[in-house]
């Protein structure tokens, strides 16, 4: 069954949690939740974290269930603190088939092995982001190239939490896309096999422990806030190029 990564708003209604979580379910998906780890930890957001494991009980039941804490764009910056005060009571509260995952600020060997080691429960996976061309402005040729260290980065995780932990915990890909320039989004014959290069290099991550992957963001913001047209699906329904290669890859098309 296909993931479908969800950022989790702490201030979301129980009727506005149940009403998205029954559309993902209706489409066959399993929820992935994102929230923000700080700020789920502090101001009011454990209860919003709460309504939406609730709300996934109400609607999935012990099915499994995927959520995810982000450290990479918390402000403050959290800390082992923040996991250690708020999972074990979010975890107490879910069913059991529920994973609970670490994402962290890149993919840092360092700071995933001192997570493995000091988080009370432990993370059931840890997360992180990749894109295919890396940084803005970067060539074809690089972009080309850039894919092949996501197995590196994988493997030097690994390395340091099995050195830290005596095993490996399996990851995610938390959030990928192509990344460098947005005007590249709008050119099929250029995202296309840039995509393509994306996914089979995920595909190629799987026994290392990969545990699955989401390209983000996965709707547009047409008009004024387009996303530079960064997306699967336009606000219409209609498919952006990337859209159409996931559907023909996926034999939907």
């Amino acid at each position: 069954m296909p993931l479908l990564g969800l950022t989790a708003s702490p201030d979301a209604t129980a009727g506005e949690i149940n009403a998205v979580l029954q559309a993902v379910k209706d489409i066959g998906a399993v929820p992935f939740l994102s929230l923000d780890l700080y700020q789920a930890n502090h101001n009011k957001g454990r209860d919003g974290t709460l309504r939406w494991v609730n709300g996934a009980r109400q609607v999935f039941g012990s099915a499994r269930v995927y959520v995810e804490f982000d450290a990479s764009l918390s402000m403050p910056i959290p800390d082992l603190d923040d996991w250690n005060e708020l999972v074990p009571s979010i975890k107490a509260a879910a069913p059991s088939s529920y994973l609970f995952v670490y994402r962290g600020h890149d993919a840092d060997p360092s700071e995933m092995a001192a997570m493995a080691a000091g988080a009370h429960p432990r993370p059931d996976a840890l997360g992180w982001t990749e894109t295919v061309c890396g940084s803005h402005g970067s060539s074809d040729d690089v972009c080309q190239r850039h894919p092949s260290t996501w197995s590196w980065n994988a493997e030097k995780i690994n390395r340091a939490v099995k050195d830290r932990i005596g095993s490996t915990i399996p990851f995610f890909i938390s959030n990928w896309n192509v990344g460098g320039d947005p005007e590249r989004y709008q050119l099929p014959d250029s995202i296309r096999p840039l995509t393509t290069q994306g996914l089979d290099q995920v595909t190629g991550m799987l026994p290392q422990g990969l545990m699955g992957a989401m390209i983000a963001p996965a709707i547009t913001l047409d008009d004024d806030g387009d996303h530079f047209g960064i997306g699967l699906v336009h606000q219409d329904g209609s498919l952006t190029a990337q859209g159409l290669l996931y559907c023909e890859r996926d034999n939907r098309c």
